[in-house]
């Protein structure tokens, strides 16, 4: 398991069998054969309605505002998936995602890189 196939410092496992390794592989990593080649990846890709996990993630209102209005912990889902000044709209049900107004759905704006 890598960030990327090049990145050997990034490795931290090396599994015989590739159930365990993909049982293993968090969000930033993916699972890589001999060759290189990617067997399994579970790189987070940004999409809307994509299921986000943020540990004292700190949430703002808008994706111009260097004031955060709290910090956020658990599950939480992708609103549209578009990337604003570094930080993805947030939501708390998938059901949310891609609803309008936007003021009702969203919960807060997080920076990506905060996400996992």
């Amino acid at each position: 398991m890598r960030k990327t196939r090049d990145d050997a410092k990034s490795q931290t496992g090396d599994y015989a069998v590739l159930d365990n390794a993909k049982k293993a592989c968090s969000r930033v990593y993916a699972v890589f054969d001999e060759q290189g080649n990617t067997v399994f990846s579970n790189v987070l890709k940004y999409r809307k309605g994509e299921v986000v996990y943020l540990t004292a993630a700190k949430l703002y209102s808008s994706a111009y505002t260097n004031t955060e209005s709290k910090t956020i912990t658990g599950e939480y889902y992708l609103y549209d998936g578009k990337e604003l000044n570094g930080r993805y709209r947030v939501t708390v049900k998938s059901d949310y995602c891609g609803n309008t107004p936007v003021w009702k759905y969203v919960t807060g704006y997080v920076d990506k890189s905060g996400m996992r």
